[in-house]
């Protein structure tokens, strides 16, 4: 399938091994973060034990590479959800932001459902230049193998719930965060992800929408496997991947 694709850059990332798809970069397609609640079992325990670990998008990242989940020394690398304008289907990708290139196919698209309906509030269609809708969506992704031996992401599947403002060209566009807002975002779970979260070097002024996650992740983390289940997650899907600072 062809179509027009609209990255939605963030902190979150999958990548080496991953096959390599080309995706078209417009401007202003925005950057997301995330901040994901697991529960995993311990490993090397004799007594069975729960672990509950929080990943940002940053340290999905670093697995994803094949680093250490502590490693601070590539905060350009995000994760990219890279959605059709036509809002048929959502794969993830790697986005390299100092040189604006996309690294690799992270995950890609098992389903994407939407609904859309215009927006009440004028001063969201002005910001936007004209539009005047907001889409309420679910994607289902399927991880691929990516990292190696010591530190990897190998396998998975996440779903993606949340919502977006539209522009009349059909791809989501961010609009002044104060103008953000949606009534229905606590009855969904949605909320923002604070910027201590996930790293994030430019301050929050506009966004694009809101999203919850829920999955379950393969991981391998200092030679240790296991099998991480998300039952709650939060995307920010904030500004333009551009802008770096």
């Amino acid at each position: 399938m062809s179509g027009k694709k609209l990255l939605l850059i963030g902190a979150a990332g999958l990548a080496s091994f991953a096959a390599l798809t080309v995706w078209a970069i417009t401007t202003g397609t925005p950057r997301t973060t995330a901040i994901l609640t697991g529960v995993a079992q311990r490993p090397f325990t004799q007594i069975e034990t729960i672990d509950f670990p929080t990943l940002s998008g940053g340290q999905l990242v670093n697995l994803a590479r094949g680093r250490s989940i502590g490693d601070t020394n590539f905060p350009e690398q995000v994760l990219a959800l890279a959605i059709t304008c036509d809002l048929t289907a959502a794969n993830l990708i790697i986005f390299d932001q100092s040189g604006s290139t996309n690294l690799a196919t992270v995950a890609t698209n098992l389903s994407f459902d939407f609904v859309q309906s215009p927006i009440a509030n004028p001063k969201i269609a002005q910001a936007l230049g004209s539009t005047n809708q907001i889409v309420r969506f679910i994607a289902r992704l399927q991880i691929q193998p990516s990292g190696n031996v010591s530190n990897a992401l190998r396998g998975g599947v996440l779903t993606v719930a949340g919502r977006a403002h539209r522009e009349t060209n059909g791809c989501l566009a961010p609009v002044p965060v104060q103008f953000d807002t949606d009534p229905y975002d606590k009855t969904f779970l949605i909320k923002d992800v604070p910027r201590q979260k996930d790293r994030d070097n430019a301050k929050l002024t506009g966004r694009t929408g809101l999203a919850q996650v829920i999955g379950v992740l393969d991981v391998v983390a200092d030679y240790v496997t296991n099998t991480v289940i998300i039952p709650t997650g939060n995307l920010s899907i904030r500004r333009s991947a551009e802008i770096i600072k």
